[in-house]
């Protein structure tokens, strides 16, 4: 542990010279380097209670002490090295402490770098002045002490740190990337927003990271122009590079209230080198509320209500198991409630929760959504940091005066977790054999049907079961869509397909909105899985609720869902 003396401890401090040398900026102390001077090390402080010397790498490059030892008396006739343990390195301006490893009646013990020994006394002359230095495996002295050592204050082992100040995460570089604003009103007509909402000041942001993935995103100013309203705004945004590549941020959302002003920021899943391309930030408005402060407090807007009903909490990963998200993120604290909204046919609802990532090294990405009874909210893509907590807020979509809820849920979905297609770092496969022993038993029954058909007719089955189609009967995938997204004036399917079999899987994905069809062909490893995007335009569908549908031409069933257009 690190020592503190007290104030009223006398330290009978002890007197290190040498000859002449370059100072070192360390009060009443100084190092200078050996004849040889082989390696960029010197001795920039000694402690002589503690018996502690701090060692110094001024150099470019990390120095081995493997072999090399302390002496502590290069004047003394008598033996006072102590070897360096095999692998003692110091990084290019890093420090390093060294301990003789003595614990006398006022110091009990040491937190240092490196223990060189065990002694019953110290290594440090007490009676008369001494000098300490470093030597090379075959006994050539490269750094020793100078001058007179005055009364230092007590060791502290976190003033020192084996790692230099330079070895860490660069600074995020900001691109210049020139952004363009847009606003949506899905409430009404979007130019009711030019006078009520204001984005500004958008910059990008690229931040390498030798540790975790590279880090990029965009901060940006959202004003509310308005002096009574509050608003529920969703953003999102993008950019592009030079050469035409297009990376979309993850969306978040924001209530600004009246006359705030708000600095946001949108983060995005993957990185792209956009110096001297353009980019977008897009602000949908979902609600506008009037808030205007009431005479007396007979007349006050009522608080939200919070409902007293039970929540449930969903994980659900794509492309593994889901208990390896129930594993990484923890859903909590889910309230729901319901604001009242006088003269109207109906009310403001949502939901807050908190949501944490519980790994030590792990970034997360994820969508969020819940459920308000039998009403959905709104749904937002997101990322969390490792051991990171975020505060959910999620606003139910059409709440009518009349809702009663009696129940709510919260549900995190990830297309996968750690690196795309690779199987997480406690994946455990699951056991076939009770499948198997189900088709052992079903095959006896099955080859004696079999062979009556032969016996009826031999040929004619044969071609009808060249006729049928193995590859359909073979595949086992399963597809899900999530909840669509509004970028852009443009309705954004996520279609995700797992393939359960043993090979791969080439099956065509086909969408249908409202009589606009889209299709696309996507390949599925074994045991693997792959996501593909379907966009339909605003403008090719009429105002109102649109059924929609998926389906693969290999499968029966179809996920269906409605998609409303303002």
């Amino acid at each position: 542990m690190a020592i503190a003396l007290g104030a009223d401890m006398k330290l009978n401090r002890r007197n290190f010279v040498v000859g002449a040398g370059s100072t070192v900026a360390v009060a009443g102390l100084s190092s200078t380097a050996g004849a040889d001077d082989s390696i960029p090390v010197e001795i920039v402080n000694v402690y002589p209670v503690e018996d502690v010397v701090i060692l110094e790498n001024t150099g470019d490059e990390t120095v081995d002490l493997s072999g090399y030892q302390m002496d502590w008396g290069i004047d003394v006739d008598e033996d006072q090295t102590d070897p360096i343990p095999d692998g003692t390195t110091i990084g290019a301006g890093g420090q390093l402490s060294v301990w003789t490893g003595f614990e006398s009646e006022r110091v009990d013990s040491i937190e240092a770098d490196v223990v060189v020994g065990d002694h019953d006394w110290g290594r440090i002359n007490a009676d008369e002045p001494n000098t300490l230095g470093l030597r090379t495996p075959g006994g050539e002295i490269v750094a020793e002490t100078d001058d007179t050592v005055a009364d230092d204050p007590a060791y502290d082992a976190n003033e020192y740190d084996e790692e230099p100040e330079d070895d860490v995460d660069e600074e995020p570089v900001r691109q210049d990337v020139e952004f363009e604003y847009r606003y949506t009103y899905e409430g009404g007509d979007d130019s009711e927003l030019d006078d009520r909402l204001e984005l500004s000041s958008a910059e990008f942001y690229y931040e390498e990271s030798d540790e975790f993935q590279d880090s990029c995103y965009i901060d940006f100013d959202l004003e509310n122009l308005t002096d009574t309203e509050e608003m529920t705004v969703y953003l999102a945004g993008s950019v592009t590079s030079e050469d035409g590549e297009t990376e979309y941020s993850y969306e978040d959302i924001v209530v600004p209230e009246p006359g705030e002003t708000l600095s946001a920021g949108l983060r995005f899943p993957e990185c792209i080198e956009a110096d001297g391309g353009e980019g977008h930030v897009h602000a949908s408005v979902t609600r506008i509320e009037e808030v205007e402060e009431a005479d007396d407090e007979d007349e006050k807007e009522p608080e939200d209500e919070r409902l007293d009903i039970k929540f449930e909490y969903q994980y659900d990963l794509e492309q593994w198991d889901d208990k390896y998200l129930e594993q990484r993120l923890e859903l909590r604290n889910g309230e729901a409630y319901i604001r009242e909204m006088p003269n109207r046919d109906y009310n403001y609802c949502y939901i807050t929760g908190e949501v944490e990532n519980l790994t030590d090294d792990e970034d997360i990405h994820y969508y969020i959504s819940g459920r308000l009874g039998d009403r959905p909210t709104y749904e937002s893509s997101t990322s969390i940091e490792a051991g990171e907590t975020s505060e959910l807020h999620l606003e139910v979509i059409e709440c009518p005066n009349d809702f009663d809820p009696d129940h709510a849920s919260i549900r995190a979905w990830a297309p996968y977790v750690g690196e795309p297609h690779e199987e997480p770092e406690d994946y455990e496969p699951e056991d076939d054999e009770d499948e198997d022993a189900d088709a052992d038993e079903e095959t006896p029954e099955d080859e004696h049907e079999e062979e009556d058909d032969v016996d009826e007719d031999p040929d004619e089955e044969e071609t009808d079961d060249t006729d049928e189609e193995p590859e359909k009967a073979d595949l086992d995938i399963d597809v899900s869509v999530s909840a669509p997204s509004d970028r852009d004036g443009d309705a954004k399917f996520r279609v995700t397909v797992r393939n359960h079999g043993g090979e791969s899987a080439n099956p065509t994905l086909c969408l249908d909105v409202g009589g606009v069809t889209r299709s696309g062909t996507i390949q599925v490893g074994a045991g693997g899985c792959q996501t593909k995007r379907f966009s339909v335009s605003h403008s090719e569908l009429s105002a109102g609720t649109h059924s929609w549908k998926v389906w693969t031409t290999t499968e029966d069933e179809k996920t269906t869902g409605t998609l409303t257009i303002c």
